[in-house]
């Protein structure tokens, strides 16, 4: 909210900061004439939750309308504020639209302009000198072939060449080929290669299951000797070692009872 102060002698300004310092020095926001009982920073208008409060920067007191004097007042929009005894009297309202806006103009007026910086112009590109290894390499002129009916080949420059014409006697069919020449082609039969698997034989049908056979004994001797350290009480485990030799029980597997050698008569 922008408020508006004036005095009886026609200074009016119109404000919209929070802070207005009012006084007869020249850095106050609002400067009245430096009369008796007037300071160089002599009251503060501040706005405080959307409420305008005056108060006197010293011990000076300020009167509000037919109130008592004091250094503070609640002030509205429309009051008369006497500064001092015998000081100017000053006008507080709400600041109109069209006092906002002149305010504003005059305001950004006073304002310097920013300054757009100037860009230098630009450079001219200079060309620089093409080197040699930058340089396309000359292409050899593209020869024309013509075939005569004696089987001989003639090879032709381009138009735009200075060169002669220059006949070569080529056989047609090498020509043909070497050249990859347009010529009448019968398109053969489809040829599709597919790599045959070869039958494992008798042979191979044996090495299979000789594999397979011993590698399943291995995993059952595995898993034999797993049980007989691991799970000693197992069920599984009973049931086999009643049908296995003496060599083969669990506890010559585990080590616990070796067989003890025959001793032999120390007298003979």
């Amino acid at each position: 909210m922008s408020v508006e102060l004036s005095l009886d002698n026609g200074t009016r300004h119109v404000f919209a900061q929070g802070e207005i310092i009012i006084g007869c020095a020249a850095n106050c926001n609002f400067i009245v004439p430096p009369i008796d009982g007037i300071h160089d920073q002599h009251a503060v208008i501040r706005r405080i939750a959307n409420r305008w409060l005056i108060e006197s920067c010293g011990p000076w007191t300020l009167t509000l309308g037919q109130t008592a004097t004091d250094t503070r007042h609640w002030i509205h929009p429309g009051d008369q504020i006497d500064l001092a005894l015998r000081g100017p009297t000053l006008h507080f309202r709400a600041a109109p639209p069209q006092l906002l806006a002149a305010d504003r103009d005059a305001y950004l007026q006073r304002q310097p302009q920013p300054t757009v910086p100037h860009s230098p112009p630009p450079r001219e590109r200079q060309n620089r000198p093409q080197r040699p290894s930058e340089s396309p390499a000359p292409q050899p002129p593209l020869l024309n072939w013509a075939f005569q009916p004696d089987g001989s080949a003639t090879q032709t420059l381009p138009e735009n060449s200075q060169s002669e014409s220059t006949s070569i006697p080529v056989d047609t069919a090498d020509a043909t080929s070497d050249f990859n020449l347009p010529g009448p082609t019968t398109p053969g039969p489809r040829t599709t290669t597919r790599r045959r698997r070869r039958s494992p034989g008798i042979g191979g049908v044996m090495a299979e299951m000789l594999k397979t056979v011993l590698g399943a004994l291995v995993g059952i001797v595995c898993a034999y000797v797993v049980m007989c350290h691991f799970l000693p009480n197992s069920a599984l485990l009973k049931a086999i070692a009643p049908q296995l030799p003496p060599n083969l029980q669990p506890e010559m597997i585990r080590g616990d009872e070796i067989p003890a050698s025959p001793k032999g008569d120390p007298t003979d």
